[in-house]
Protein backbone atom coordinates (compact mmCIF):
# COMPACT_ATOMS: atom_id res chain seq x y z
CA UNK A 1 0.00 0.00 0.00
CA UNK A 2 2.65 2.59 0.50
CA UNK A 3 4.53 1.58 -2.50
CA UNK A 4 1.20 2.41 -4.52
CA UNK A 5 0.93 5.66 -2.53
CA UNK A 6 4.50 6.49 -3.32
CA UNK A 7 4.58 5.83 -7.21
CA UNK A 8 0.54 7.55 -7.27
CA UNK A 9 2.54 10.42 -6.20
CA UNK A 10 5.05 10.39 -8.18
CA UNK A 11 3.25 9.94 -11.52
CA UNK A 12 1.17 12.94 -10.29
CA UNK A 13 4.20 14.90 -10.41
CA UNK A 14 5.64 13.46 -13.73
CA UNK A 15 2.34 11.79 -15.46
CA UNK A 16 3.38 9.38 -18.13
CA UNK A 17 7.12 9.29 -17.08
CA UNK A 18 7.17 7.36 -14.03
CA UNK A 19 7.08 3.28 -13.89
CA UNK A 20 7.87 0.75 -11.00
CA UNK A 21 9.98 -1.94 -11.34
CA UNK A 22 9.61 -4.70 -8.91
CA UNK A 23 11.41 -8.73 -8.60
CA UNK A 24 11.64 -11.12 -5.86
CA UNK A 25 15.11 -9.57 -4.54
CA UNK A 26 18.72 -11.03 -3.99
CA UNK A 27 19.43 -12.55 -1.29
CA UNK A 28 22.89 -10.77 -1.61
CA UNK A 29 20.83 -7.71 -0.82
CA UNK A 30 18.30 -8.58 1.85
CA UNK A 31 20.32 -11.08 3.43
CA UNK A 32 23.80 -8.25 3.74
CA UNK A 33 21.31 -5.58 5.31
CA UNK A 34 20.25 -7.94 7.98
CA UNK A 35 16.59 -8.62 6.71
CA UNK A 36 16.81 -12.46 6.46
CA UNK A 37 16.03 -14.24 3.33
CA UNK A 38 13.05 -16.53 2.82
CA UNK A 39 12.32 -19.34 0.69
CA UNK A 40 11.00 -18.75 -3.21
CA UNK A 41 7.52 -19.69 -2.93
CA UNK A 42 7.06 -17.10 -0.30
CA UNK A 43 9.14 -14.53 -1.71
CA UNK A 44 6.35 -15.51 -5.21
CA UNK A 45 3.26 -14.89 -2.76
CA UNK A 46 4.59 -11.65 -1.19
CA UNK A 47 4.83 -10.39 -5.26
CA UNK A 48 1.84 -11.48 -6.70
CA UNK A 49 -0.31 -10.13 -3.62
CA UNK A 50 1.64 -6.92 -3.93
CA UNK A 51 1.13 -6.90 -7.50
CA UNK A 52 -2.72 -7.03 -6.67
CA UNK A 53 -2.97 -4.93 -4.30
CA UNK A 54 -1.22 -2.02 -5.81
CA UNK A 55 -2.94 -1.92 -9.05
CA UNK A 56 -6.42 -2.17 -7.10
CA UNK A 57 -5.62 0.99 -5.21
CA UNK A 58 -4.07 2.75 -8.30
CA UNK A 59 -7.98 2.32 -9.51
CA UNK A 60 -8.75 4.50 -6.97
CA UNK A 61 -11.48 2.04 -5.07
CA UNK A 62 -11.77 0.97 -1.60
CA UNK A 63 -9.27 -2.22 -1.10
CA UNK A 64 -9.90 -4.88 1.21
CA UNK A 65 -7.58 -7.84 0.63
CA UNK A 66 -6.69 -10.55 3.17
CA UNK A 67 -3.73 -12.78 1.58
CA UNK A 68 -1.43 -15.43 3.13
CA UNK A 69 1.36 -12.52 3.78
CA UNK A 70 -0.73 -8.89 3.19
CA UNK A 71 -3.55 -8.10 4.86
CA UNK A 72 -4.77 -3.79 3.56
CA UNK A 73 -7.78 -2.11 4.05
CA UNK A 74 -7.40 1.30 2.30
CA UNK A 75 -7.81 3.70 -0.38
CA UNK A 76 -5.69 5.75 -3.00
CA UNK A 77 -7.78 9.45 -2.78
CA UNK A 78 -5.50 10.52 -4.96
CA UNK A 79 -4.88 7.77 -7.63
CA UNK A 80 -2.83 8.03 -10.55
CA UNK A 81 -4.36 9.80 -13.82
CA UNK A 82 -2.63 7.82 -15.73
CA UNK A 83 -1.56 3.96 -16.20
CA UNK A 84 1.60 3.50 -14.37
CA UNK A 85 3.35 0.46 -16.08
CA UNK A 86 4.69 -1.90 -13.87
CA UNK A 87 7.63 -4.55 -14.89
CA UNK A 88 8.82 -7.56 -13.09
CA UNK A 89 12.44 -8.19 -13.15
CA UNK A 90 13.67 -11.50 -14.11
CA UNK A 91 17.04 -12.97 -14.09
CA UNK A 92 18.14 -15.82 -12.33
CA UNK A 93 15.39 -18.29 -14.17
CA UNK A 94 12.29 -19.11 -16.17
CA UNK A 95 10.16 -18.97 -13.17
CA UNK A 96 10.40 -15.43 -12.34
CA UNK A 97 10.28 -14.76 -15.96
CA UNK A 98 6.92 -16.53 -16.10
CA UNK A 99 5.61 -14.26 -12.97
CA UNK A 100 6.96 -11.29 -14.93
CA UNK A 101 5.08 -12.49 -17.80
CA UNK A 102 1.41 -13.45 -15.94
CA UNK A 103 1.47 -10.27 -13.73
CA UNK A 104 3.75 -7.06 -15.26
CA UNK A 105 3.59 -4.58 -17.90
CA UNK A 106 6.74 -5.83 -19.18
CA UNK A 107 10.16 -7.47 -18.10
CA UNK A 108 13.36 -6.25 -16.48
CA UNK A 109 16.13 -7.91 -17.03
CA UNK A 110 20.09 -7.91 -17.70
CA UNK A 111 21.70 -8.32 -21.15
CA UNK A 112 23.88 -10.76 -20.27
CA UNK A 113 20.67 -12.78 -19.33
CA UNK A 114 19.19 -12.30 -22.65
CA UNK A 115 22.29 -13.48 -23.99
CA UNK A 116 23.52 -16.40 -21.98
CA UNK A 117 19.76 -17.83 -20.50
CA UNK A 118 17.50 -17.59 -23.73
CA UNK A 119 14.94 -19.91 -21.38
CA UNK A 120 14.26 -16.72 -19.58
CA UNK A 121 13.36 -14.74 -22.48
CA UNK A 122 11.09 -18.15 -24.09
CA UNK A 123 9.25 -18.88 -20.35
CA UNK A 124 8.68 -14.88 -20.20
CA UNK A 125 6.74 -15.25 -23.77
CA UNK A 126 5.16 -17.63 -23.12
CA UNK A 127 3.54 -16.55 -19.74
CA UNK A 128 2.58 -13.54 -21.65
CA UNK A 129 0.43 -15.20 -24.19
CA UNK A 130 -0.47 -17.32 -21.48
CA UNK A 131 -2.35 -14.49 -20.07
CA UNK A 132 -4.18 -12.97 -23.45
CA UNK A 133 -1.29 -10.44 -24.34
CA UNK A 134 1.21 -10.08 -27.10
CA UNK A 135 5.14 -10.50 -26.32
CA UNK A 136 5.78 -8.04 -29.07
CA UNK A 137 3.64 -5.29 -27.29
CA UNK A 138 5.34 -5.42 -23.80
CA UNK A 139 8.33 -3.40 -22.97
CA UNK A 140 11.87 -5.27 -22.16
CA UNK A 141 14.01 -3.00 -19.95
CA UNK A 142 17.51 -3.83 -20.22
CA UNK A 143 20.31 -3.13 -17.67
CA UNK A 144 23.42 -2.14 -19.50
CA UNK A 145 26.50 -0.72 -17.58
CA UNK A 146 27.92 2.39 -19.27
CA UNK A 147 30.77 4.20 -17.44
CA UNK A 148 30.62 8.75 -17.94
CA UNK A 149 35.00 8.77 -18.04
CA UNK A 150 37.98 7.32 -18.97
CA UNK A 151 39.75 3.75 -18.20
CA UNK A 152 40.37 4.59 -14.78
CA UNK A 153 36.92 5.59 -13.78
CA UNK A 154 35.75 2.32 -15.50
CA UNK A 155 38.20 0.31 -13.20
CA UNK A 156 37.18 2.40 -10.07
CA UNK A 157 33.48 1.29 -10.87
CA UNK A 158 33.98 -1.95 -11.47
CA UNK A 159 35.57 -2.64 -8.51
CA UNK A 160 32.71 -2.00 -6.35
CA UNK A 161 30.84 -4.59 -8.82
CA UNK A 162 33.88 -7.45 -8.84
CA UNK A 163 31.70 -10.25 -8.04
CA UNK A 164 29.50 -9.46 -11.32
CA UNK A 165 31.01 -11.89 -13.72
CA UNK A 166 30.37 -15.13 -11.03
CA UNK A 167 27.35 -13.12 -9.38
CA UNK A 168 25.32 -16.29 -10.42
CA UNK A 169 27.21 -19.38 -9.13
CA UNK A 170 27.37 -20.93 -5.63
CA UNK A 171 29.46 -18.41 -3.28
CA UNK A 172 28.25 -15.42 -4.47
CA UNK A 173 24.46 -15.22 -5.01
CA UNK A 174 24.21 -17.73 -1.89
CA UNK A 175 26.72 -15.66 0.66
CA UNK A 176 25.05 -12.64 2.56
CA UNK A 177 28.93 -11.63 3.59
CA UNK A 178 29.93 -8.54 1.67
CA UNK A 179 33.56 -9.19 3.01
CA UNK A 180 33.59 -12.55 1.81
CA UNK A 181 32.32 -12.09 -1.54
CA UNK A 182 34.48 -9.13 -2.21
CA UNK A 183 37.82 -10.91 -1.12
CA UNK A 184 36.45 -14.47 -3.91
CA UNK A 185 36.13 -11.68 -6.56
CA UNK A 186 39.24 -10.44 -5.86
CA UNK A 187 41.32 -13.97 -6.23
CA UNK A 188 39.05 -15.05 -9.12
CA UNK A 189 37.97 -12.12 -11.16
CA UNK A 190 40.38 -10.15 -13.20
CA UNK A 191 39.08 -6.44 -12.99
CA UNK A 192 39.57 -5.96 -16.26
CA UNK A 193 36.95 -8.70 -17.09
CA UNK A 194 34.46 -6.45 -15.34
CA UNK A 195 34.14 -3.76 -17.31
CA UNK A 196 35.45 -5.06 -20.90
CA UNK A 197 32.21 -5.07 -22.48
CA UNK A 198 31.00 -1.73 -20.69
CA UNK A 199 30.21 0.79 -22.93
Amino acid sequence: AVVAQNWASLSLLAPGRVFLGIGLGEKLNEGAAGGGWTGYQERLCRVTEAVRIIRELWEGGDVQFKGRIWTVDGKLYDPPQVKIPLYIAATAGPQSARLSGSYGDGLVTAGNVLKSKPEVKAAWEEAVREAGGDPKAKAILVEHWVVAGDQEDARDAAEKWRFLPKAWRHGYFDNVSPRDIQANAEKEIPLEDIFKEWV
